[in-house]
């Protein structure tokens, strides 16, 4: 072993101990709060406004055979997992959360890290049968360090980071196989490519899905199809799944926002109050497969209902559940207030490329369609 590789073997065995130190703190052991925005404090909900739990009971994402106990794995008796979470947690809550439902099963060894490095070295030791690594997601990339914003070329895995993160997987991780659990991760032909490229550097089957991801104060859960990639398998093989279209566009044109609000159910604004609409990107996004080309964007009038066609802000839901979506944007809308000329505005995150999420009343989505961000970029 050369002089590099004795020094690089000694950084990594401290960051395997930082990241063992940290999973044990008292802030990360406390109950994950699912109402917690850490940006922002999230406005009273209206008594009115129900909630639902949109629910799911994969407590181990893609992994029901091991569960089951049919697996090669689970038969060997090795059928506990090894989970690594992103640790930043200035994010929605979905972090937090999903570190608080293993951190309270039996079969679960949870760890945090801060970069790829680190994620991987919390994966190179251990006797469990299974290893994940837990972020806010996208087509082809998960995030491994930042929470819900991509920034940063050693905290992300993507076909565009392959040159950094290769070296470091190819160390392999422990188990039979590797998940990456976030938000359509394995969506598309980018999504298929990065696990292809991994199961090839790691030599073991990787898994992901193709839609949401999501972690309550029960379970997490993701939604699609679970792809998993086995080493050796060439792209063109495989049948690449697009993310679930949750809403499509229809001819008919867009008829209200309904907006939550304190004083009623909801606040329906008509498309003749509409002014303006603003997108900011958020995040660093070079060289990312689907975001890469996304630019700040304003639209008044009939421009500004084109690009909300594309949300569906007719039908809201609301709920405590928090998703694995990486951060995209910012959508501004302006519109004036019914009945006189004051001018208002509200905000949204815009989360990957279906989900919008209000910013003044956080448990509060919408879905949106994939020309959305198309139309953005």
């Amino acid at each position: 072993m050369n002089d590099f590789d004795e020094l690089n073997e000694l950084r990594l065995r401290i960051e395997q101990l930082e990241a063992e130190s940290s999973s044990s703190s008292p802030a990360d052991a406390q109950p994950c709060n699912c109402d917690e925005i850490t940006s922002q404090a999230a406005a009273k909900l209206p008594d009115n406004q129900n909630k639902i739990n949109l629910g799911g009971e994969t407590l181990y994402p893609g992994l029901e055979d091991i569960q089951a106990g049919s697996s090669p794995i689970a038969q060997s008796g090795a059928s506990r997992i090894r989970a690594t979470i992103d640790g930043t947690r200035t994010d929605n809550g979905f972090l937090g959360c999903v570190y608080a439902r293993y951190r309270a099963s039996i079969n679960t060894t949870v760890l945090s890290h801060f970069s790829t490095l680190q994620a991987r070295g919390n994966l190179s030791f251990g006797s469990e049968g299974w290893s994940i690594i837990v972020g806010h997601g996208a087509p082809g990339l998960i995030v491994t360090g930042t929470g819900q914003t991509v920034n940063g070329i050693q905290k992300y895995i993507s076909r565009s980071s392959e040159y950094y993160w290769r070296p470091i997987l190819s160390r392999g991780v422990i188990g039979g196989g590797l998940t990456l659990f976030g938000c359509e991760v394995a969506a598309g032909t980018a999504g298929v490519d990065l696990l292809r490229r991994v199961a090839n550097a790691i030599r073991k089957p990787v898994g992901a899905w193709t839609g949401l991801v999501w972690c309550s104060s029960t379970s997490v859960w993701g939604t699609g199809q679970f792809v998993t990639v086995r080493p050796g398998v060439a792209v063109g093989a495989l049948a690449a799944e697009e993310a679930p279209n949750m809403y499509s566009e229809e001819q008919e044109p867009l008829q209200f926002m309904c907006l939550a609000s304190q004083d009623e159910d909801f606040e329906k604004v008509g498309p003749d109050q509409i002014t303006s609409v603003e997108f900011t990107p958020i995040g660093s996004f070079s060289g990312v497969s689907g975001v890469s080309d996304v630019k700040a964007v304003r639209a008044e009038r009939a421009d500004a209902l084109s690009i909300l066609q594309r949300i569906d802000l007719e039908n809201p839901f609301v709920t405590e559940d928090k998703p694995g979506s990486i951060h995209v944007g910012m959508v501004k809308v302006s519109y004036a207030a019914s009945g006189d000329q004051e001018e208002r505005t509200r905000f949204f995150r815009m989360l990957g490329s279906s989900l919008i999420q209000d910013v003044t009343y956080p448990n509060t989505y919408y879905y949106a369609s994939q020309g959305l961000q198309q139309l953005l970029c």
